[in-house]
């Protein structure tokens, strides 16, 4: 690590201003499971093994094997690199082959991760007689109809597919989907919040079609970073299944460096990106072989145009630097993978389209240019490096200038020691019901069936119950108005000109691409110019501020009423917390023009007509009866509430917000989409670990009052000074220490019980 930390300095890639962590991980070894494993699986897919050069598994792979050859549904959870691929494949092969006439089915969340595990399984699945092939959206027309009418033993595909193509039209699908036999869902940790919820009801009405045509699958689920494996397979699937987790934390060796670049804020985006091209640069010059996971596509055609042109100037091959990213075709995508796979690749700047299972072989290290979403995402890219436990690597992170990054770029320690995230998807959620009413009706003609509520669910279940088979609409699908992906609303375009630059989601747009809104995007600032709000066009348009010194803040103005209450628990008469259903008002109020040169106010006025409200969920802690608690207090425990479940709750940081009514001294944790998709009930049940998290890392900084290090307010909510750290810590600890024990009264049918 040290001749790498020099070339970093030679190429200016580290500087003596920069703040640097570091810490090494060290190498856990996984055990091996007893060679008897062999003697249950088929001696043809023994043989096949062998020709690859497996002659023994490991304890979790065996331990998951015996499971599903036995019959049962698996869930596994096993780090990255662990050979998941193999624990559902062996069963998998063993079902077809002992079942002439079979079929299975691999559903994956990204294509790119589809076509890597076809292309690992293409080999092993021939030299047993069986044959795969992928269905998506890269499939021509010649092919899907030759795979309707001739399906072959495995089919890979992603949700959508499932969606729109083996439900929508299930009538072309019945030679297929009649002699189902597995289904495998790996990355299942993918399938969280919006988009899991809606998962969690396509395999529901999924699991109803297999059923009404006779058809009974054994599934196969597997995951990398999932705390609650069981429970999470459950919600995504409604079916049980036996749970196998590797014990203890294997890994390989990796050296972490969290590094906060000393760059101006005017100057940050251009020079920002100069490091990390030169990080990749100083990678090459090691022979070490990197990912560069860049923040946008933008950002990444940009380091990959600047690093052919430096390659060319110093006659390096600019044949080992590629780019990886949508956009470009199958062909390209596959010659970097196996670039990468067979070493001629060297570097390979990318967007989250490489976060995924992709196996690339003897990967040295991972730059993250910027943190991304969550937590988990980062662990996701971090896995593409080190791939083999006898190999050493390396974890560069450079932070760009919001305080999400500068708090992670602090806190190494705290990013180590998470635990795995516990993941939460809520088949529940009553609008993404109604979204999804419509696509079962059409599949089942409207026709239920004695297993149709223990399938389907008693929330869909209810929803579909009363309608009648002479409400379906002959020829008419409805599948392809839903769509399964999203923020919970629209999806918004950052247009520069004619340029695309980012998206983002409806929350962020409201809270921070307003109208002549200044805001940084991936360390760069724009102008909020225009924005469009079409059925076809969601874009924001944005221009060059006026001046790259200003900044602009906004006050909302939130009103929240409590609209129905469901769970309730209350300690000594002073402390409640709650889970229920609130009404959310915002309103734009003041807009702040802010010279960044001396923080001072340019300009303040008020808009109008920016404003929205929803009916969503939340949970939150009452302590109206506590009149000596200080209005700083509230607000360092409310961002203490917002921190913790950062590092709880997988969650983005756009998923939920939070709010402190000092009036009634309560403070709320509320999602940001209409009819919730499971995080606050998550955080309800787990209030002490959220605040214990957040308590950790405020005790971590040395600062007084709180800063982007360990706990800050989003700069849209109130003047900093109007919170301190130490009380608010205070407060919590209070709140841990009273409700530790059962608590005297429970809310049972809207009032308040004794215990």
């Amino acid at each position: 690590m040290e001749s790498l930390k020099k070339s970093l300095h030679q190429f200016d890639a580290m500087r003596d201003g920069d703040t640097i962590l570091e810490d090494v991980v060290p190498r856990v070894q996984p055990s091996f499971a007893s060679k008897s494993i062999f003697q249950k699986i088929d001696p043809r897919i023994v043989r096949a093994l062998r020709s690859k050069g497996v002659s023994h598994l490991y304890e979790h792979q065996g331990k998951a094997i015996g499971e599903a050859l036995q019959g049962n549904n698996v869930v596994l959870e096993a780090p990255t690199a662990s050979g998941k691929t193999l624990s559902f494949s062996i069963p998998m092969m063993q079902s077809l082959l002992e079942k002439h006439g079979g079929h299975a089915l691999m559903i994956y969340p990204m294509n790119a991760v589809a076509h890597d595990q076809r292309a690992q399984l293409v080999d092993l699945l021939k030299n047993v007689g069986l044959e795969s092939w992928s269905y998506d959206g890269t499939t021509d027309q010649e092919h899907r109809k030759l795979l309707r009418e001739n399906p072959p033993d495995i089919l890979i595909t992603n949700p959508e597919m499932l969606q729109y193509t083996f439900l929508a039209h299930n009538r072309l699908w019945q030679q297929f989907l009649k002699e189902l036999k597995f289904v495998v869902i790996d990355e299942m940790h993918e399938y969280r919040g919006y988009f899991g919820s809606n998962m969690a009801l396509l395999l529901r009405r999924f699991a109803h079609h297999m059923r009404a045509i006779g058809a009974s699958p054994q599934y196969f689920l597997a995951t990398a970073t999932c705390a609650n494996p069981e429970e999470h397979a459950r919600n995504l699937t409604g079916q049980d299944f036996e749970t196998v987790r590797a014990s203890g934390k294997i890994s390989p060796q990796r050296s972490f460096m969290f590094i906060d670049p000393d760059i101006p804020d005017f100057q940050f985006y251009n020079i920002f990106r100069l490091r990390i091209r030169n990080a990749a640069l100083a990678c090459m010059a090691q022979d070490k072989s990197v990912i560069v996971f860049c923040p946008t596509i933008r950002f990444a055609d940009w380091c990959y145009a600047s690093a052919l042109r430096e390659c060319e100037e110093k006659g390096w091959d600019k044949n080992t630097i590629k780019l990886f990213k949508s956009g470009i075709t199958a062909d390209e995508k596959f010659n970097v993978q196996r670039g990468m796979k067979d070493g001629s690749v060297k570097v390979v700047f990318s967007t989250n389209a490489l976060e995924l299972g992709i196996d690339v072989g003897g990967l040295d290290g991972v730059i993250l240019a910027g943190f991304p979403d969550t937590v988990m995402s980062a662990w996701q890219r971090i896995g593409r490096a080190g791939r083999g436990w006898d190999k050493d690597a390396f974890v560069l992170f450079y932070a760009m200038n919001n305080p999400v990054d500068k708090f992670h770029a602090a806190n190494l320690q705290a990013f180590l020691n998470k635990p795995l995230d516990e993941i939460v998807a809520d088949p529940g959620n009553e609008e993404l019901i109604q979204n999804h009413k419509a696509s079962f009706v059409y599949e089942s003609g409207g026709k239920l069936s004695d297993f149709s509520e223990s399938t389907l669910g008693e929330m869909l279940y209810d929803s579909v119950k009363d309608i009648s088979p002479s409400s379906v609409m002959p020829g008419y699908s409805p599948h392809h108005a839903l769509t399964l992906r999203g923020d919970g609303g629209r999806t918004w375009v950052l247009k520069h000109g004619s340029e695309e630059i980012g998206t983002m989601s409806e929350y962020q747009r409201f809270r921070e691409a307003y109208l002549d809104a200044i805001f940084l995007h991936v360390g760069r600032k724009y102008k909020v110019d225009s924005e469009t709000a079409g059925s076809s066009k969601n874009e924001i348009g944005l221009v060059e501020p006026e001046a790259l010194y200003l900044r602009t803040d906004a006050f909302f103005l939130k009103t929240l009423t409590i609209n129905d209450v469901f769970q309730g628990s209350r300690w000594n008469n002073q402390i409640a917390i709650h889970l229920g259903k609130v009404n959310l008002y915002e309103a734009l109020n003041t807009i702040s023009v802010i010279d960044e040169r001396n923080d001072q106010v340019v300009h303040r006025y008020s808009p109008t007509g920016h404003a929205k409200s929803s009916t969503t969920y939340s949970f939150w802690v009452d302590l109206n009866t506590m009149q000596e608690i200080s209005d700083e207090a509230l607000v360092a425990f409310e961002q203490l509430l917002r921190l913790g479940s950062i590092f709880t709750i997988p969650a983005d940081m756009h998923d939920t917000t939070t709010h402190s009514d000092i009036t009634d001294k309560r403070i709320y944790l509320i999602e940001n989409y209409p009819g919730g998709i499971g995080i606050v009930r998550k955080a309800y049940e787990r209030l002490h670990k959220i605040l214990e998290a957040g308590m950790e890392v405020a005790r971590g900084c040395n600062c007084a009052r709180g800063c982007p290090n360990c706990i800050i307010p989003p700069r849209y909510y109130r003047d900093r000074d109007a919170m301190d750290k130490n009380q608010g810590i205070d407060l919590a600890e209070f709140v841990i220490a009273t409700t530790g024990s059962s608590p005297d009264e429970k809310l049972v049918n809207g009032l308040w019980e004794r215990d």
